[in-house]
Parts: C-alpha cells; sequence; structure tokens
C-alpha cells in the first residue's frame, strides 16, 4: 500500500519524489536493522536534496512510511501501531539520516535529545541513525534502543558507532529478547493512573539562583493541585525565547525529561505567553501547565463558599481570554453569511471571547455587591466598637492552625499550599476580663501572586484595610522564610496595608533549633512562637493585647520593608 511521503516536498524535482517513494518498496531481512545498501543509498539522497530522511520498518522488513525534514531536524509522526502497552515494543524501527555538518554543532552528544525523545515516546523497538559524510556517503551508524525497568533507571542505550560494514546480524534476537525482558518486567512496573504525573521545571535566571527554593514551591504546588511529581528539572535561561521562553535546545531537553519519566504533563513555575503555551505544547507534544494556571487550579479546588467561586471564576476567565485562538478548526465563520444580512459573522473564537467578556462583567458587578455588603459588616463592627484583627502571611505558614488554636475554631488546616481560601471569622478573647476582638482567617500570599488573581479577590482582601492589627505569621522551618517575608510585604504595600500595625510571628518553631533561629527572629522584629504550643498560643494572646494597646510600636519601619540584603 502506497503512503503519502510524511514532510514538506515542496520544491523538489518530480525525480527527487519518485526516489523517496521507491523507497517504500525496500525490504531489509529480519536479522538486519539496516542494509549496507539501504544505508547508502540513503546517504547519498539525503545529501544530495540537503535533508534529513527516515523510514519506519516493520518487524517483517517492510518500509511503511517515508519521513522528510530539514537539514537539521526530523519531525517523525505517531507510527499509529497498537503495540504501545509498557510490556511491549512498538513493533516499528526508525531508520534516520544526519548530515556530518549536523553533527558538528552536537559537540559530544551523539544522537540528539530530539530523535531520542521520539524514540521514548513511540516506545520504537530501535533508532538506527546514518552518519552522511561530506562524500554523499554513509560513514557511520549509530545504533539506540529502550531498556527494561533497571536497578539504575537508565531508559535506553546507545550502542557503540561502528562502520557501515560491520553491522551486527543478529537484529531479530536482540528486539526477541527485549521484549521478553519487558514482558517479564511487566507486573512489577504497572501502575495506576489515578492521578496525573507531572514533570516540574524550575525556570531560573542566568546566575541560577535560588534554585532550591524554586523547585520546592513548584513541587508542592503540583502536590497540592492533585499531581504527582515524577521528576524535577531546573533549567536556568540565559535570554528569554519569545516563542518558547526556553529556546530550542532546552525545549528537547524538558521533553526528554519528560518520556523519560513518563510524565502526563509538565508544569512550569513562570507565568507563559499565550504564543509560548501553544509552541511548548506543540513541540513537547505534552499537556503544558504553567504556574498561573496551576495556582488557578488549586483556587478552584479550595474554594467553597459562593463568594470564592465568583472571584475564582473572574480570575480564570481573564487568565483563559487571551488564550483563545483561531487555530485547530476554530476559523469556521458562525452568523452572517450569504443572505444573511447580516455580515461576514465572526469567528467561533471572537464568540467565544465575547462570551467571556460578557461573563466577566456579570461577575465584576456580582463582585461588586460582594464588596458593599462586606463593607455594611465592617461598619457594623466599628459602631460596636469591636477590634479586628486579621491573619495574613505566605501560603502553608500555619495560619489556620493558629486560628484554630487562638478561637477554638475547626477551619480546615492542612499541610498543602491554599489550604485555606474562604475567610473565616471567629470571636477571639483576648484574656479573662479583657475586650474581645473579631479574628479573620485570609487566604496565603505567594511570591508573584497573578496580578487578576490579587484584583478578583480583592472584595475579600480589602477587609485588611479595616483590620486594627495584621498579625503576619511566617514559617520559620522553611529555608526561605526571609524571602516569604518579603514577598509577602510586597503584597501588602500593594494593597497599600504599608501603614498597618503588624505583628510578625515566626511560626513552627518546634520545627527548627530555637537558638540558632534567634537572630533572624530579632533582626525583623519577630516573635518565635508554636501554634501547637499552649503556652505559647496564651503568649500570642498577650502580644495581641499590647498591639492594640500600642498600634503606634507595630507599625512596619520602612527598612523592615526592604530586601533583605539592603538591611
Amino acid at each position: 500500500m502506497k503512503h503519502q511521503i510524511y514532510g514538506k516536498t515542496l520544491g523538489l524535482k518530480r525525480s527527487d519524489i519518485d526516489q523517496l517513494e521507491r523507497l517504500e518498496r525496500r525490504r531489509i531481512p529480519r536479522e538486519q536493522a539496516i542494509t549496507v545498501e539501504l544505508a547508502q543509498e540513503l546517504a547519498a539522497l539525503s545529501s544530495r536534496l540537503n535533508r534529513r530522511i527516515g523510514l519506519y520498518v516493520d518487524r517483517a522488513g517492510h518500509v511503511v512510511r517515508v519521513i522528510l525534514g530539514t537539514a537539521t531536524h526530523l519531525e517523525v509522526p505517531d507510527p499509529g501501531s497498537e503495540r504501545s502497552a509498557n510490556a511491549r515494543l512498538r513493533g516499528i524501527r526508525l531508520l534516520e539520516t544526519v548530515l556530518d555538518e549536523v553533527q558538528a554543532g552536537r559537540g559530544n552528544q551523539r544522537i540528539s535529545r530530539n530523535d531520542l525523545a521520539d524514540l521514548l515516546h513511540f516506545r520504537l523497538d530501535c533508532l538506527v541513525e546514518v552518519c552522511v559524510a561530506g562524500n554523499h556517503t554513509a560513514r557511520a551508524i549509530r545504533l539506540a534502543h529502550l531498556l527494561p525497568p533497571n536497578p539504575s533507571g537508565q531508559t535506553y542505550e546507545e550502542q557503540p558507532e561502528v562502520s557501515v560494514h560491520d553491522l551486527p546480524a543478529d537484529f531479530d534476537r536482540m528486539i526477541a529478547a527485549l521484549e521478553q525482558e519487558f514482558a517479564s518486567a511487566a507486573p512489577r512496573v504497572k501502575e495506576t493512573r489515578d492521578v496525573e504525573r507531572a514533570l516540574v521545571v524550575a525556570l531560573l535566571d542566568k546566575n541560577g539562583a535560588g534554585e532550591d527554593e524554586a523547585i520546592a514551591e513548584i513541587c508542592e504546588l503540583t502536590r497540592s493541585a492533585g499531581a504527582q511529581v515524577v521528576d524535577k528539572l531546573a533549567i536556568k535561561v540565559r535570554q528569554i525565547d519569545p516563542g518558547t521562553y526556553l529556546g530550542k535546545g532546552n525545549v528537547e531537553r524538558v521533553e526528554l525529561h519528560a518520556v523519560r519519566a513518563d510524565a502526563d504533563i509538565i508544569v512550569f513555575d513562570r507565568e507563559l505567553t499565550p504564543v509560548q503555551a501553544r509552541n511548548l505544547e506543540s513541540g513537547l507534544r505534552f499537556k503544558i501547565i504553567d504556574r498561573t494556571a496551576l495556582i488557578l487550579d488549586i483556587f478552584a479546588q479550595r474554594a467553597r463558599s459562593t463568594d470564592g467561586k465568583l472571584q475564582v471564576e473572574l480570575a480564570r476567565l481573564k487568565y483563559l481570554i487571551p488564550r483563545v485562538s483561531n487555530e485547530r478548526g476554530n476559523l469556521a465563520r458562525v452568523r452572517g453569511g450569504i443572505g444573511s444580512g447580516r455580515g461576514v459573522g465572526e469567528t467561533k473564537a471572537e464568540l467565544t471571547k465575547r462570551n467571556m467578556r460578557d461573563r466577566i462583567a456579570e461577575l465584576e458587578s456580582r463582585i461588586g455587591q460582594l464588596s458593599k455588603r462586606r463593607a455594611e459588616q465592617r461598619k457594623q463592627r466599628s459602631r460596636a466598637s469591636t477590634a479586628v484583627v486579621s491573619l495574613v502571611g505566605y501560603t502553608n505558614a500555619g495560619k489556620s492552625t493558629l486560628f484554630n488554636a487562638l478561637t477554638g475554631a475547626d477551619a480546615f488546616a492542612e499541610d498543602l499550599l491554599f489550604a485555606t481560601l474562604d475567610p473565616t471569622a471567629r470571636q477571639l478573647w483576648l484574656g479573662h476580663g479583657e475586650r474581645a476582638a473579631v479574628l479573620t482567617d485570609t487566604v496565603g500570599f505567594i511570591r508573584d501572586l497573578p496580578e487578576d488573581l490579587v484584583n478578583a479577590f480583592r472584595a475579600t482582601l480589602e477587609g485588611l484595610s479595616e483590620a486594627d492589627l495584621l498579625i503576619h505569621v511566617a514559617d520559620a522551618s522553611n529555608p526561605a522564610v526571609v524571602e516569604q517575608i518579603e514577598a509577602v510585604a510586597r503584597t501588602l504595600d500593594a494593597l497599600q496595608l504599608q501603614n498597618k500595625p503588624s505583628l510578625l510571628l515566626f511560626n513552627k518553631k518546634d520545627r527548627i533549633t530555637a537558638g540558632d533561629f534567634e537572630p533572624i527572629a530579632a533582626r525583623h522584629a519577630g516573635r518565635l512562637v508554636s501554634a501547637l504550643d499552649a503556652n505559647d498560643v496564651k503568649s500570642i494572646r498577650g502580644f495581641i493585647l499590647e498591639a492594640l494597646s500600642n498600634p503606634t510600636n507595630y507599625i512596619r519601619r520602612a527598612e523592615a520593608r526592604l530586601p533583605s540584603e539592603l538591611t
């Protein structure tokens, strides 16, 4: 059966196309991965066209697909075979050419990451690379194949480069042995896919600062969203590529890691532009999740109240609207058309965006009403002369645990980022014979919190402006606690709360060596406590009473809002 050549043939002579099509009639003996004659024919044709050429070959030795690439890149399609379970190989091998001048650009790397990713992604029997010399001949052969599960975790093996005249004649036995090993290992590697498997990628600036903290946070965000982190990767981005953020070489590196880890999704710790996300999803062949989409997903899972759901939906729509495209069949026009008298109509993407804008306007109106209702509630508290104390801080710092300890409430408290999303208020007794206050628990902050999320939750967060005291809870056990304090301070400044009385508590002292941390606490004028310690909780009530009695002593100093390296 004749197949169409996969790839762009525009500009080729009819004789060149005929020669490519004749490759489908070639047959390779079962015991050989490739013959000398076919290797030389591919080398001559690839060199003359200055293009890479690939062939899909089945177990019987028949060429089932001819693939034409550019001088440097060969994009291969899915082989389409059903033999793709983890216990078996695909039953298809890929033969491909690579020009020596292209190979020179790879440096010490023999087979490119992109080609190895194809091998792993499609579970091919093997990858056979024909090295094309400057004299239009096949100089050498490289072969790589998958490996069954092994203690070292190696997923593939590259065999030593050999002359085209020294090809082994036991290819069929090698593949049969590999299949047997895969089949015997299948019961041990069988996995359930109850949760998505994620490769997380931390994108660092050129000096690579903060690598451990960045990876730890994106892993924790991914876990909080309900995915399983199966591998992690840190990449130093010297110059941001407007098309992919990473650049071509790093895209290949990410794909290889994702395929090796058998990931379902790839999570990036930066917000990607719509173009970058689209290009990465197309180039990597994996579902792409950026930092903002991940946080939105967590918020959507945590929102319980009607107010919270409205605010999450608003933020999500504002994130999605620039990502609606006219690609992949969305160019079809609706309405309008011949005889309708209604113009040329609009694309599906335009209609979708218009509907989204209408929904955004409706949500903003409803959230505005929510803001008015909360303002009225604050006025009532003000008339009753009830002090308001609000907990703020980085996500997962222990605010809800402290809230429960101070008020006897049972607010959801879990070792997850953004465990609290909907604001909660309870009465707080400050001691025998002392006045009572209202204690509120708010959503946790995070570095680079998406602006749309801040704006969407402004109706919730604006209640902080009416608070008489902010209790800033920081996680003393987190290595990046100073950076987290600064991130919270920046968010409070953005909400114009820089002059609000604030009490800094370094929580979770039970997880650290208190003596080692005391200099940090003293430098930032904070108290070291544990929300799980009854004596500390009693002391915190005293701290709150003191701060409410002398609020001017607790206004954050300007120097405390500067980056740590400047203080």
